[in-house]
């Protein structure tokens, strides 16, 4: 959050980083795909530049404590092996009321340098327990990146699914899996719109939110040292406003 109380305007700055989205899932769940022994999901995304500090997660939800395994694979399909596989590792289902209605966000990924090229987000279980699923939706849409863009949502069900996950026989899925890919903290501490996060630049929108914070003495405008919010904190958002973003 666009949080100040008053530090060194170089502190304000680091304490304002945020994960920047490079793919982001828009709607709410209706619905969701298998993730267990018999039946498979993966998804499908594209980067046409690379990006470093990319992280990974999705809405892995259960009616019940249960594990999966998450795959990060260039490719998928027979003829997929370790070689293919960019990292791989256990994880946790969210335990949520409704699974065709809750999200459940889970982290799988994080801290990769990935190039261009298409990605295979593979999702299989159960490790332990009885497997779950992945929020989808048909009517979901996705937010994204210039250089970033989603392939699909797909499947492999009973005798389509090979010991090693990734190598199974997929079929596209009619909806669109909730996943969300961020890239590496931005440091904008002007960037104040839509609050609390901002939305990666800065703009007249950004001037006006700052305005409100100010009339109001809210400690969002406090942005230069001492405390308070005084004719300092107007000047030194200025001075961020017109730096605007990296």
């Amino acid at each position: 959050m666009h949080l100040r109380t008053g530090p060194a305007i170089a502190a304000i700055v680091a304490s304002c980083a945020s994960a920047q989205p490079v793919i982001d899932t828009i709607g709410t769940p209706s619905g969701a795909s298998g993730v267990a022994s018999t039946f498979v999901s993966a998804v499908n995304f594209s980067f046409a530049s690379a990006f470093s500090g990319v992280a990974i997660e999705a809405s892995l939800v259960s009616v019940g404590a249960s594990t999966g395994t998450a795959y990060l694979t260039t490719q998928v399909g027979p003829g997929t092996d370790a070689s293919h596989v960019i990292e791989q590792v256990v994880f946790d289902f969210t335990v949520v009321g409704d699974v065709n209605a809750d999200l459940g966000y889970v982290a799988l990924f994080s801290d990769l340098d990935l190039g261009p090229g298409s990605y295979w987000l593979v999702l299989g279980g159960p490790d332990t327990g009885g497997g779950g699923l992945i929020s989808q939706s048909a009517s979901a849409t996705y937010a994204t990146h210039a250089d970033a863009s989603v392939g699909g949502t797909y499947f492999s069900f009973s005798a389509a699914i090979a010991p090693f996950h990734p190598a199974s026989t997929f079929s596209q899925s009619g909806g669109n899996a909730f996943i969300k890919v961020t890239g590496p903290a931005i440091d904008c501490p002007a960037d104040l719109s839509p609050p609390p996060e901002g939305d990666g630049s800065v703009d007249t929108n950004d001037f006006f939110q700052f305005l409100a914070y100010y009339q109001a003495q809210d400690p969002a405008a406090d942005f230069s040292p001492g405390g308070g919010v005084n004719t300092n904190d107007f000047f030194a958002f200025l001075a961020a406003y017109q730096a605007g973003c990296p």
